[in-house]
């Protein structure tokens, strides 16, 4: 199997170009609140008859990149992404010159940025997070379960739409992120792709197509309950919402609007609680047909029985030279 890639600038195909300067190409896709990031890596030596660089691409170009691998005559990729050029950086050593360019899942220059003050008021989640797309000329996919969750009023006071959003999520355990010109809303640790689709099972047995691995289990407090405060306007009394059963008590030191944020708050924290610490570590070569990017379900064997069974991808980090398409990932326990 040889390492294939196919690359497009502002729609222009430039595989064949990059082609014959590439060094390396490497991805970063996270589960959490960070953007996700391509760095990509070329020769920069001059043409031996026109003496002639690489141009540097300028910023905001978009790149789509597809990954995989050809085997006999056979290509097979699939797509890893839209990206915004950030920068592009040359230098050079004895080694040789060489171009990196960088490039983040989302460009976050704009409005997305500019920090706001508003109200909002008698409004479901899912209402506020189609009101921001439509103000950035974004698609926003949220499952319908997060309609259930409802706002008397929401103050966003000096704070820009992405913190807004990551804030959000925080506080009702999910993903909210901008994947290329896509709002995504989904339960953390979900196993659904940008579409709310069940992402494929990938199998991963050691040695075979994985060259390390490593368990961590740190220890933490489990809470049998969660306690979060409401003030009720009408009354002018304070109130207390409880959820789960048993001790400890956590108790929310935030003070919420109504009774539904409180229980919704607590929920999502008793959610997060009981959620498993474990953290599997892997690397090794790509698996053909896969990409095994963040919240694809694993399924490993060939390990210690604690170990063996389900996980599902956290971050991931794809990495492909000449030489290899190799991964590292980072897998936690599927969620309750």
């Amino acid at each position: 199997m040889i390492p294939v890639f196919e690359i497009t600038a502002d729609d222009n195909r430039i595989t064949d170009e990059i082609r014959k300067r590439f060094k390396s190409l490497n991805i970063t896709d996270a589960a959490g609140y960070e953007s996700d990031q391509l760095t990509l890596v070329l020769e920069d030596t001059p043409d031996p008859i026109t003496g002639q660089r690489i141009e540097l691409p300028k910023k905001g170009v978009i790149l789509q990149v597809a990954l995989g691998y050809r085997v006999a005559e056979k290509t097979t990729v699939l797509p890893a992404g839209r990206w915004v050029v950030d920068e592009a950086e040359p230098s050079g050593g004895v080694g040789g010159d060489i171009i990196t360019i960088t490039a983040n899942g989302t460009d976050f220059t704009g409005a997305l940025k500019e920090k706001k003050t508003r109200a909002w008021q008698d409004i479901d989640l899912p209402g506020i997070l189609e009101t921001i797309g439509s103000e950035h000329k974004l698609t926003v996919k949220v499952p319908e379960q997060f309609k259930k969750v409802l706002f008397d009023q929401l103050d966003q006071t000096g704070e820009s739409d992405i913190n807004f959003i990551t804030r959000l999520a925080k506080d009702h355990d999910a993903l909210g992120k901008i994947v290329g010109n896509v709002l995504v809303f989904n339960p953390r640790n979900s196993g659904k792709n940008t579409d709310g689709k069940k992402i494929a099972t990938v199998y991963l047995g050691y040695p075979g197509n994985v060259s390390t691995w490593r368990m961590n289990q740190p220890t933490r407090t489990k809470y049998g309950s969660v306690a979060a405060k409401w003030y009720d306007v009408t009354t002018s009394k304070y109130f207390t919402e409880t959820v789960g059963d048993g001790e400890p008590v956590l108790n929310i030191e935030k003070m919420h609007a109504n009774q539904a944020q409180a229980k919704d708050a607590a929920l999502s924290k008793l959610k997060s609680s009981k959620r498993s610490d474990a953290t599997l570590s892997l690397t090794g070569p790509v698996p053909f047909g896969t990409l095994m990017l963040t919240e694809t379900n694993l399924e490993v064997s060939g390990m210690r029985k604690e170990v063996n069974g389900q996980w599902r991808v956290d971050r991931a980090q794809l990495s492909m030279t000449t030489g290899g398409f190799n991964y590292s990932l980072e897998a936690v326990k599927p969620g309750d």
